[in-house]
């Protein structure tokens, strides 16, 4: 959770870098503080070598045309939501 100021400076250098995607800024009623999720869209191009590897193994094997993943509450990658064709 953030401070005002610290959404501010946040939303400054976000707003101010080449990243794609949405910020999402919430607060709970009766707190000063403020929630700030990135939804982010990072291309293959844009990733290192070892990570876009990885990417294509786990599309291709799995057969993904779209997806999302998610980490548990321990933060330890959890599952892929997929979709894609069938026949």
């Amino acid at each position: 959770m953030k401070t005002l100021q610290d959404v501010k400076e946040l939303l400054h250098e976000w707003g101010t870098s080449n990243k794609v995607g949405s910020l999402l800024l919430f607060k709970y009623p009766g707190t000063k503080e403020i929630n700030v999720l990135e939804e982010r869209v990072v291309k293959l191009r844009e990733m290192d070598e070892e990570t876009a590897n990885a990417f294509v193994i786990l599309m291709d094997n799995l057969g993904i045309e779209r997806g999302e993943v998610v980490r548990n509450k321990e933060g330890l990658p959890d599952r892929v939501k997929l979709t894609r064709r069938i026949g």
